[in-house]
């Protein structure tokens, strides 16, 4: 094949040349790269591939998946009391995680004071958030326990308090977690906040905004606690020396920004207070091959928290539907527990019967 050249000669033209690709395989094998650096680049392949065809609900879920923290939970090893999770609950975790319903649609759903809601396609997810059963209260305690724990075991602070109530020129505070920093002697207030990435947390949110969309949800939840009056009033009335720091994490275990930097801070700390080894510096703790190190196991310990305590709540709701949907086809037991049918309703106890006059 030929083609006119710069001065109106033939000359020859051979086939186009390839696109520069992203990546070059022919030399991978006698390259120094590693095969994590082709499956990392693969992945990330998939997941653009993925996030550009998903409902904007599945992209929120595979943002949540990218934060830290966030997937944990299924690394985990089983050979401790705290990793030990039942087949139930785990399978409603995943669910969780992946953004499935885990219940068949319609469903019939008692919420409580709300009365019977029927659970269809706009609000398929409610079970995540409803608070019945003290759901939301149970997993935020999971969490808000092991944080004090953790920042006495690895040695920040010889004492963590929680449900603390702060008084401040705007009024009273009720805190999370409050203890006394043994290096700098100042006073950190710790507020948790757990956030559910359903339909209705994302809408409006700008989630097909960007990669950063649901670390944004995240971000606007630490401002709200930081916004606060009554503690911003308490932080400033104190000079200085009272810390406040929001704990934002999603309900399945991803950690937000101020977390993040929390927890890389109270690492820090565990290795100069020779903390960092669990099996030398926190020898109470049972730990696993995966877990050897305050990060590795703090961090999956606060992930698997609240995730698996929402998910064993969440199970507790879905069975107590489950058994009110059942088709009765006869006669059921009185509401009241003292009830008794061989008592009759109109009889007077014994000790009220009057005793007949003497004659």
């Amino acid at each position: 094949m030929t083609s006119p050249g710069p001065d109106g000669a033939a000359e020859a033209v051979g086939p186009p040349a390839p696109e520069n690709p992203l990546l070059e395989f022919s030399g991978l094998a006698n390259g120094k790269r590693s095969s994590r650096l082709l499956s990392e680049f693969l992945w990330a392949q998939d997941f653009v591939r993925l996030c550009g065809v998903a409902s904007p609900l599945h992209r929120a879920k595979l943002l949540e998946g990218r934060l830290p923290g966030a997937a944990l939970p299924y690394v985990l090893v089983p050979m401790t009391s705290a990793f030990s999770i039942d087949n139930a609950v785990y399978t409603r975790m995943l669910q969780n995680f992946l953004g499935i319903t885990g219940h068949p649609l319609p469903h019939s759903h008692d919420c409580g004071h709300a009365g019977v809601v029927q659970l269809g396609e706009h609000n398929q997810h409610h079970i995540q958030v409803c608070p019945i059963y003290g759901r939301a209260l149970k997993a935020h305690d999971e969490v808000k326990f092991l944080i004090a724990q953790m920042v006495r075991q690895c040695g920040v602070a010889n004492v963590a308090r929680t449900e603390v109530r702060l008084s401040g020129p705007a009024g009273n505070y009720d805190c999370d977690v409050v203890y006394f920093d043994r290096k700098t002697h100042k006073r950190v207030v710790l507020e948790i906040t757990r956030v559910a990435i359903t339909q209705a947390s994302i809408s409006g949110s700008g989630v097909l905004a960007g990669p950063d969309a649901v670390l944004s949800i995240l971000r606007a939840r630490e401002r709200e606690r930081r916004r606060c009056a009554r503690i911003s009033a308490i932080v400033e009335h104190d000079e200085g020396n009272t810390l406040f720091i929001p704990i934002v994490l999603t309900s399945c275990g991803g950690f937000g920004p101020s977390a993040q930097k929390y927890l890389k801070h109270i690492y820090s700390r565990a290795r100069d207070n020779n903390c960092s080894d669990m099996g030398v510096g926190q020898p109470d703790i049972q730990t696993t091959w995966n877990s050897l190190y305050a990060s590795t196991y703090w961090n999956m310990r606060l992930s698997v928290a609240g995730a698996a305590k929402d998910a064993q709540v969440q199970n507790d709701i879905l069975l107590s539907d489950f058994t009110r949907n059942l088709v009765v086809v006869g006669r059921q037991p009185h509401p009241d527990p003292n009830f008794a049918s061989y008592v009759s309703s109109g009889r007077p106890h014994r000790l009220a019967v009057a005793l007949p006059h003497a004659a």
